[in-house]
């Protein structure tokens, strides 16, 4: 019957319309309010074995729009086997416009401990972790990131756009195996 079929398919609707919002809002979500305060933040940046990435995402955080002084970056080498700490090392004697520092972490590597041990060497009361391979693609990422915070917001997400190398169902299958 019609009734039936209207009960199956409003779901679906739903969802859709659901999904279309997502995209809108990922795309054009950037928002950005003029009296937004912008609060001092430590930029954690875990690393293991990422000299491939780590330059291009730690210049994305330098670039920030972002008042100097109200910005520090951690970046925390958890026992990298490549040159990750010497491009760290590199980028920090370079000429940034916020301060970074170096923690290096010998031994076993070890996510949570790098992240944590950053933490104990943040000295703001914000703290954002981004892991050394994103690709920040914005300069207004942690102003739009603070863009709804208020006196009562104690934690703030952001999405990740994920992105394949390739395209086709081949190349994702063998780069699982």
């Amino acid at each position: 019957t019609v009734f039936s079929i209207c009960i199956l398919l409003l779901p679906c609707a739903v969802y859709v319309i659901f999904l279309i919002r997502c995209i809108r809002g990922w795309h054009f979500g950037s928002i950005e309010k003029a009296d937004c305060p912008l609060e001092e933040v430590t930029v954690i940046v875990p690393a293991r074995n990422e000299s491939a990435t780590l330059i291009r995402t730690l210049a994305a955080i330098d670039a920030q729009e972002y008042p100097p002084g109200r910005l520090q970056v951690i970046i925390v080498d958890d026992a990298s086997e490549d040159d990750t700490r010497q491009k760290a090392l590199d980028f920090i004697s370079s000429d940034t416009r916020h301060p970074v520092r170096l923690l290096a972490l010998d031994g076993v590597g070890s996510k949570k401990k790098a992240i944590s041990a950053a933490v104990a060497e943040a000295n703001s009361e914000w703290i954002l972790t981004v892991d050394a391979d994103v690709l920040i693609d914005s300069p207004h990422w942690l102003k739009t990131m603070f863009s709804e915070a208020d006196q009562e917001t104690w934690m703030i997400c952001g999405p990740v756009l994920l992105r394949r190398k390739r395209d086709g169902l081949f190349p994702v299958l063998s780069e699982r195996s």
